[in-house]
């Protein structure tokens, strides 16, 4: 109980916090479609919980990224130079997604191998149990 509530608190923080930094780049960043699609995409990131949670280091890496860029554009920096780094903001927000499917793939497939193993050794008669129908025959 103790965690659900822990995690639906954690979520409306998260919540609170994208909701604002949503509206803060928004407005800064009017005039250049390229890098509101970054930020919409490093957004839903942020708001799936298990996907922000499996790659949490590579998310770090998009937002500075993302940042970096939008700083760029704000600083009116050389077009091809904000093209660059939102094309490299963009490939870190791909590696981010990337990462955390394969983490929860792991994950899955860790489960999937855990439970094999438990349904060969409940079908697997015991040595004992095999010894013991021997004699009774």
């Amino acid at each position: 109980m103790f965690i659900k509530i822990r995690l639906r608190v954690t979520e409306l923080k998260y919540g609170l916090l994208l909701s604002s930094l949503s509206a803060l780049l928004s407005c800064t960043t009017q005039n250049l479609p390229a890098l509101e699609a970054l930020q919409q995409d490093l957004l839903q990131i942020k708001a799936d919980a298990v996907l922000a949670s499996k790659a949490s280091v590579a998310l770090y890496d998009a937002e500075k990224a993302v940042k970096l860029a939008n700083e760029a554009w704000l600083a009116r920096t050389d077009q091809a130079e904000v093209e660059h780094l939102i094309y490299l903001a963009q490939r870190k927000i791909d590696i981010t997604r990337y990462i955390a499917r394969r983490k929860l793939i792991d994950d899955e497939l860790t489960q999937l191998k855990s439970d094999r193993e438990h349904l060969l050794m409940e079908g697997k008669p015991n040595a004992g149990d095999s010894a013991e129908g021997a004699l009774s025959q």
